[in-house]
């Protein structure tokens, strides 16, 4: 028979609710009479196989093992006195799984969490592969936040050391959930570190994207297109993605082992580029929300009574809005109602004024020894910043109020008349 609320477990863990249920085991809500703290309880189930008993403590052996942030780790041991069912105990994290992280906004706090938790899961990852372990099962369910919003990984019923590892292959025992599983796990053909590495890209794109790579009415269907087909852009479901995310969560995702990250410690360095990428990219233009429009800018200051000015530019007329500060290198750039780019040292020390022909309501954009700005009046111009000289302009019908975008060899512009403007990098033609 299951277990149920309120039966008293050794003598010490008063089962309180069920958070979740397998077919060889139960995860329970306890309290720990003996320390006064609420735990997770693991209970096998009475009368299973002797494998998944075997499996059951293996994975309690395989915790036991495993001391780092990122793995949740075995608290006790034990055995239910009437029926002798194993159990164990681990911390009880309150956080759900790894997908209240999404699907990403285009706004610093929720991306700053999510390249924050992916980092640290990874990390983890690498731990728990240095160790000689494959998880084998990475699923959002096997990867929960803990009250810091930090990820842990659990659940290691299906682990693979090297000696069961040579036996699941060679029987042809196929294990694993099918929304998650790398390509050479569905074929049966031996899983490894960068095994887990798939699944665990396979996650992050559903926090991302809000779903898997692959869905499909059958698990067939699903395992086939882990084999055959190309994972979609996570763009394509959710643009809020940065390009920098995505391209990661794509070679996560790479059919062929060897094309993907070569281990979990790579790939937390690429998640660390890949900040550094979405940073920059804000750091460019003005943050106003994102699509929560919720204004907060988290990167701010921590302590702003304590600050104090280092110095002041008197300006030749009001700042416009929504033109911003922004800047780059040593220097910083804002917009004027009088028609002027205002450029000034970090150290206060003025660099140039560049002129427009009304005020300029868009947050300027720098592109190496170039600035790019455009004004009320719908005129974006490209200048030389050591010269000051303009290099081309182009009118459009209405003003632009959003911070130039460069990508490729391309402009991107966008006017208030909801027009997007794609201009040749190099001549400012359409």
């Amino acid at each position: 028979m299951p277990l149920e609320s309120g039966v008293l477990l050794a003598g010490r863990y008063e089962l309180r609710a069920l958070l979740g249920e397998g077919g060889s085991a139960q995860v329970f809500r306890a309290a720990d009479a003996l320390l006064g703290r609420e735990v997770a309880v693991k209970v096998m189930h009475a009368h299973v196989p002797e494998s998944d008993r075997r499996r059951f403590l293996r994975e309690v052996r395989t915790l036991a093992r495993l001391t780092h942030p990122g793995v949740v780790p075995v608290l006790d041991l034990g055995e239910e006195q009437e029926g002798g069912r194993p159990f164990f105990t681990m911390p009880l994290l309150t956080g759900g799984p790894i997908t209240a992280l999404g699907p990403l906004e285009d706004a610093p706090g929720p991306l700053a969490q999510f390249l924050t938790a992916a980092a640290f899961a990874s990390r983890a990852l690498h731990f728990v592969h240095a160790q000689g372990i494959v998880h084998r099962d990475l699923t959002p369910g096997n990867v929960l936040l803990d009250g810091a919003g930090l990820p842990r990984i659990m659940d290691f019923g299906l682990v693979a050391l090297s000696e069961q590892t040579r036996h699941l292959t060679r029987s042809g025992v196929t294990l694993g959930t099918p929304a998650y599983m790398a390509p050479e796990q569905a074929k049966g053909t031996g899983v490894d570190a960068r095994s887990d590495l798939y699944a665990l890209g396979a996650v992050l794109y559903r926090v991302a994207c809000g779903s898997p790579p692959f869905v499909g009415d059958s698990d067939q269907s699903v395992l086939y297109q882990h084999v055959y087909e190309a994972a979609p852009d996570p763009r394509e479901l959710n643009p809020a993605i940065p390009d920098a995310v995505a391209q990661v969560l794509l070679a996560l995702l790479a059919k062929r082992p060897e094309r993907r990250p070569e281990s979990g410690e790579v790939l937390a360095h690429l998640w660390a580029l890949a900040r550094r990428d979405v940073w920059t990219a804000h750091a460019r233009g003005q943050y106003r929300g994102g699509r929560v429009r919720s204004g907060e800018h988290p990167d701010g200051p921590a302590r702003v009574a304590r600050l104090q000015e280092a110095w002041s530019v008197a300006l030749p007329g009001e700042v416009t809005w929504p033109a911003a500060v922004v800047g780059e290198g040593d220097l910083v750039a804002v917009g004027t109602r009088g028609g002027q780019l205002i450029l000034t040292h970090t150290s206060g020390r003025p660099y140039a004024t560049l002129a427009a022909r009304d005020e300029v309501t868009a947050p300027a954009t720098f592109l190496g020894g170039h600035v790019l700005y455009g004004a009320w009046d719908g005129t974006l111009r490209r200048a030389e910043l050591q010269s000051g000289q303009e290099v081309w302009r182009h009118q459009a019908r209405a003003e632009f109020t959003g911070a130039p975008t460069v990508w490729a060899d391309r402009v991107l512009a966008a006017s208030r008349d909801g027009h997007l403007h794609a201009l040749n990098l190099r001549t400012g033609e359409l």
